[in-house]
């Protein structure tokens, strides 16, 4: 091997991945327009609650929105596993989760929220007892 075989192949590697990053940011811009999509969807969930995705912080949820999905982790958690036990294809096996699956993760996810919750309120608890 030369060192101009080297770099052909270093050029031709990384031209490919140039290319399937851009396929997969059009992929990603398609899902989230797709009203249809579990993005869409879950969003929906979100908006429901009044929790919105910030644009300008690369469309995370933050601040005010954490404390609201916190504070409503128990419903909001309760319509995601709905959903996304609805949208469940059960043909798909292999690349899908069961709802079995899907049950313990939002049931798992719920008391995080919960946990994260309080610890953040007992934080805020000025001169706490053993109690708090």
């Amino acid at each position: 091997l030369t060192r101009n075989n080297l770099q052909d192949d270093i050029d031709t590697k990384v031209k490919v991945r140039s290319d399937a990053k851009k396929v997969l940011s059009e992929f990603q811009r398609m899902w989230k327009k797709d009203s249809e999509s579990i993005y869409s969807g879950i969003d929906n969930i979100l908006q429901k609650y009044g929790i919105e995705r910030s644009a300008y912080h690369g469309e995370q949820i933050n601040g005010v929105h954490v404390r609201i999905l916190m504070a409503n982790c128990e419903d909001f958690m309760k319509d995601v596993k709905d959903f996304l036990v609805a949208e469940l294809n059960p043909e798909d096996t292999e690349n899908s989760f069961g709802k079995d699956q899907i049950v313990e993760f939002c049931r798992d996810c719920e008391l995080y929220l919960g946990l994260w919750d309080a610890a953040f309120a007992a934080v805020h608890v000025q001169d706490p007892t053993e109690e708090d």
